[in-house]
């Protein structure tokens, strides 16, 4: 009996340390309600720094926000079951956040995805 209460209270601890958005599944004009910026952008450098990765990213399409640079630092979290990662060279919609300290965050849960040009027609509606 004990076994069999040891191995469930382990299945029930992994299960809880899985990432899982809450607003899954939604359109991208959805998200784009909830974030403060919202863009198609092109990933050019990375860097990590503690809990963080740190994205340059270049802006190639403006959805949301008032952003006069071309280029912007984006971060996400780093080193926790809901870490997000985007690759050099890779086009993303990214709809981020300002956080406290006047930077922008984001991740998976936030909307952030790869550009695809026909979900791009969700941003229009």
């Amino acid at each position: 009996m004990k076994k069999i209460i040891l191995i469930l209270f382990i299945l029930v601890s992994f299960k809880s340390y899985s990432c899982r958005c809450a607003n899954g599944g939604l359109k991208l004009n959805e998200y784009s309600k909830s974030a403060d910026i919202a863009f198609k952008g092109k990933i050019i450098s990375e860097q990590t720094i503690d809990r963080f990765h740190y994205y340059k990213v270049r802006i190639e399409k403006l959805y949301k926000g008032n952003l006069t640079s071309e280029l912007i630092e984006i971060r996400t979290l780093a080193r926790t079951s809901c870490q997000f990662g985007m690759g050099i060279g890779e086009e993303y919609f990214i709809f981020a956040s300002l956080y406290s300290d006047n930077t922008y965050i984001t991740g998976e849960c936030s909307g952030t995805q790869l550009f695809n040009t026909e979900k791009e027609l969700e941003l229009k509606q």
